[in-house]
Formats: C-alpha cells, structure tokens, sequence
C-alpha cells in the first residue's frame, strides 16, 4: 500500500517535470520562430526604406540604426528568455536525475524493509516460519523457535505462554 502510494507520487511527479520540460521545449521553439520572425520583418522594413527613399541617405542611415537598434533589442531579450527557458530546463534536467537517484534508493530501501520483516526477530539471520500458539504471532525461525520453547516458551511479542508451535511453509 505505501509503496503503490509512493510510486503514485512519484509518477505523478515525473509527469509533472516532463510537462514542464514539453512547455519549456514550446516556449524555446516559440522564441525561435519569434527571433525568424522579427528579422524577416526588419529585413522588409530595412528593404522598403531603401527602395522608397533611396535619395535621402541621412534618413535611411538614421532610419537603419533604428530599425539595427530595434532589431537588436528584440533579439537580445529573446536570446535572454530563450537562456533563462534552457537553463530552466538544465536545471530540471538535473532534478530529475536526483529524483531517479531519490525514488532508486527509496526503493531499494523498501525492498530490504520487505526482505527483513520476513525475518526472525531472534537470530535476523534465517526466515519466519514458526506460528506461535494462542497468540498466532509468526515471529522466529525454526531452530530459535525450538530453543525458545525448550528454554523460555513465552512468545517474544506478546509474552503470552505457547502453548504449541506450527510450522509455516510459505
């Protein structure tokens, strides 16, 4: 139950970061059809100023410094945003990585967590396969269950007296 609940969040975080990551894609591909955009624009612009006044050249020298200048501007903060998409970017790129790091080891912990509750609580070393009788506890291994009956048959839970062992195969 915790461990689907886990993977839920944890799913549902993934899905988060690639919609992130798809939107910041977007946002850089829309940037770079702006960025075309603008300069086709300032080269028709740039274009018909010198066909419709080709005998003013202070004017087309003032009008293509403005035109340079605005061109500029627009490119330089579309280079900045497109910078501050992709270093959005980098930067989730890394958090995923922690995060698979993060989730890896979450699960390699909860596996081990598993692997040990199947464990005799006494020795920690063999698997669970004795039921205590009345309490129904199933808590050591075969051989400490025999040396706890012979020497103190309480179980180690619940301290209630066994009163017979049943052997588990699972």
């Amino acid at each position: 139950m915790v461990l689907s609940t886990l993977a839920d969040i944890i799913y549902n975080l993934y899905l988060l970061i690639y919609y992130v990551l798809k939107t910041c894609a977007f946002i850089g591909y829309l940037l770079i059809d702006i960025v075309h955009h603008v300069s086709w624009l300032i080269k028709n612009a740039y274009d018909f100023c010198t066909v419709v006044y080709e005998d003013n050249r202070y004017f087309i020298q003032d009008l293509k410094s403005v035109v340079v200048g605005t061109a500029d501007f627009f490119i330089n903060n579309i280079a900045t945003a497109y910078s501050a998409s992709r270093s959005i970017c980098e930067n989730l790129s890394k958090t995923v990585a922690a995060l698979l790091n993060c989730s890896n080891f979450i699960v390699t912990t909860a596996k081990q967590g598993l692997v040990l509750i199947g464990l005799c609580i006494i020795c920690e070393d063999n698997e669970r396969s004795v039921a205590f009788v009345p309490c129904g506890h199933i808590c050591a291994c075969k051989v400490c269950s025999i040396h706890l009956c012979y020497h103190n048959p309480v179980c180690p839970l619940c301290r209630s007296y066994i009163q017979q062992k049943l052997e588990i195969y699972l």
